[in-house]
Parts: structure tokens; C-alpha cells; sequence
């Protein structure tokens, strides 16, 4: 949990009673700053939980990007393992397409 939701949660409280009292004792100067801390701390405390929806977020991504990277080598790995011989052709075949392409560049 983030620091800005307890924090505006505590801000949030604290109107709710600045408020109560202020009510209570007829003042409105501390009635209204009771209801400004009440919108600040809700305020705080809505931007402490866009962060952790986004910290969420980010590592769910993360972790979806491992699996895929994970499958992906194993993919791989396993193909150039039951293929080794089309695997060696295709990697030298690339490597020749490669060179070639440097190679046109450094003629002009």
C-alpha cells in the first residue's frame, strides 16, 4: 500500500472530525477547514492508489514478459535441438544475408 493512500486516509479522518467539532462549536473557519482537509486527504489518498494500480500493472507486465521470453528460448532451444543441422543452415544462411547487406553499404 502506498504512503500517500494512509496519509490521505489520516488527512481524510482528521477533516471528518475538524469538521464534527466545528459544527459543533458553531465555527464555520473550522468547519470549512475541516472539509479541505477531508477533499485533500481524498484526494491523497485516490493518487495513492492510481500508483499502486500502476506499480500492479507494471509488474504484471513484467511478469507476463518473462513467461512469454521464457517460452519463446524453450521454443527455440527445442527446435534447434530436434533440427540441428536446418538450424546451423538457417543461422549461416542469415549471417551471409547479413554480411552481404554491410558489405553493399560499404561499396557507396
Amino acid at each position: 500500500m502506498d504512503t500517500d493512500r494512509i496519509k490521505g486516509a489520516g488527512r481524510d479522518l482528521y477533516g471528518r472530525g475538524e469538521e464534527a467539532v466545528g459544527s459543533l462549536t458553531g465555527d464555520n473557519e473550522t468547519r470549512s477547514r475541516g472539509m479541505l482537509d477531508q477533499a485533500a486527504g481524498q484526494v491523497q489518498n485516490t493518487y495513492g492508489r492510481a500508483k499502486d494500480t500502476a506499480r500492479d500493472m507494471t509488474d504484471q507486465a513484467m511478469e507476463m514478459g518473462e513467461r512469454y521470453y521464457d517460452q519463446g528460448t524453450r521454443a527455440i532451444r527445442d527446435s534447434v535441438q530436434s533440427q540441428p543441422i536446418g538450424s546451423l543452415l538457417i543461422a549461416a544462411a542469415a549471417g551471409f544475408a547479413l554480411a552481404w547487406m554491410i558489405q553493399g553499404r560499404n561499396d557507396h
